[in-house]
């Protein structure tokens, strides 16, 4: 951040900083996106991207909140724009940081990662799977052209070319252990959308529904 985003003015200084013109202080605050590991048949859904960073490089699908947006219904809205199919969150996976300049944000980047299923109105398609023909995006139907293929991966074949990686592969590993020790959170009948979700231990999660008596 160089200049006030009220007056222009330049900054003395990296933010926090008081601007000389107009006497706003600026900050230079994380921002937070939310991405969804979606499995099907124990493999993980991943996508391709387009555009950078990380061109051509795989990817969890997932994107930056809206403003006043909750990082789940981040993670559920950014996989149906990236890959077309439509997912319901089981549980919290984690919190990890992108380190400043590694995701386009001087600041890093807050990432929330969630386990996810996909919803009774998506289905996989059988030949997306990795070591096969990577299929196009299912749909990106918002027309934002992110991704250039999906597959389904399984959790001793992760791909070499991942994007993001200051995060996204420590991601990964977390996932590949909590799948090895069952630990994923598994979808039940009154599993629509979960409420908050803390984390008891790594890679084991504890599900909160609103009015159920814990």
């Amino acid at each position: 951040m160089t200049f006030c985003a009220s007056c222009g003015t330049a900054l003395p200084s990296v933010p926090p900083v008081r601007c000389a013109g107009c006497g706003r202080t600026s900050y230079l605050n994380s921002p937070c996106c939310a991405g969804a590991l979606v499995v099907h048949d124990r493999r993980l859904l991943l996508a391709r991207r387009t555009i950078e960073p990380w061109a051509g490089h795989w990817d969890i699908p997932g994107g930056y909140c809206e403003p006043g947006e909750h990082p789940r219904d981040c993670a559920v809205r950014e996989t149906y724009e990236e890959t077309g199919l439509r997912v319901v969150t089981t549980g919290l996976h984690g919190i990890w940081l992108d380190p400043p300049g590694s995701s386009g944000s001087e600041a890093g980047t807050i990432c929330v990662f969630y386990h996810a299923i996909l919803a009774p109105t998506s289905a996989p398609d059988p030949f997306a799977v990795a070591g096969s023909s990577v299929l196009p995006a299912a749909g990106d139907p918002t027309g934002y052209g992110e991704t250039s293929g999906i597959a389904w991966f399984e959790p001793s074949c992760m791909p070499a070319r991942v994007a993001f990686p200051g995060s996204v592969p420590a991601v990964l590993r977390a996932w590949r252990t909590a799948v090895s020790q069952d630990h994923a959170p598994q979808p039940s009948a009154d599993m629509a959308e979960p409420d908050a979700v803390p984390v008891t231990a790594a890679g084991s999660v504890r599900v909160r529904h609103p009015g159920r008596a814990e």
